[in-house]
């Protein structure tokens, strides 16, 4: 049986891919415990949504807790300053890397396969049909899949 703690505010980074990759945001889930796990008291509100899945066994939603993965396409679109980085959807051609999504590339540095997002997977406590009690479809038809 399953508790899952949700993280309930959108945590911030000036550098675009450290926020993508480390910083939790609003409805991500940070972990996943058996039902009648022992939380802390600073895992509540503000901080923190419990929403508990009784009789759903833990493995059943480990698979909402990994990170999603994908291509990050390095450049700079100036000379000067830090090179800036973008996650592909879809992979970008060769042929397009001198003028990218409308921007001019004056570097290209490369791409590398990394974690486009902490969390590939979130639920959305302010959703109107969030409950902090749900069934295994209720929860799967909650949960959503986030970009990158």
């Amino acid at each position: 049986m399953a508790e899952i703690l949700l993280f309930g505010y959108d945590k911030h980074h000036s550098d675009p891919i450290i926020d993508a990759q480390a910083m939790y945001k609003r409805g991500d889930i940070v972990i996943v415990r058996p039902d009648g796990h022992p939380w802390g008291s600073k895992e509540g509100l503000p901080d923190f949504v419990l929403l508990k899945l009784p009789g759903v066994a833990v493995k059943n939603v480990l698979a909402y807790c990994q990170p999603k993965e994908g291509e990050l396409f390095v450049y700079k679109n100036s000379l000067e300053g830090e090179p800036s980085a973008e996650f592909l959807e879809p992979p970008v051609k060769v042929s397009d890397w001198a003028d990218w999504k409308g921007r001019r590339i004056a570097k290209y540095y490369g791409k590398v396969r990394d974690t486009v997002v902490r969390r590939e997977y979130k639920v959305n406590p302010d959703d109107t049909r969030f409950k902090k009690q749900m069934t295994l479809p209720e929860f799967k038809d909650l949960v959503e899949q986030k970009s990158g």
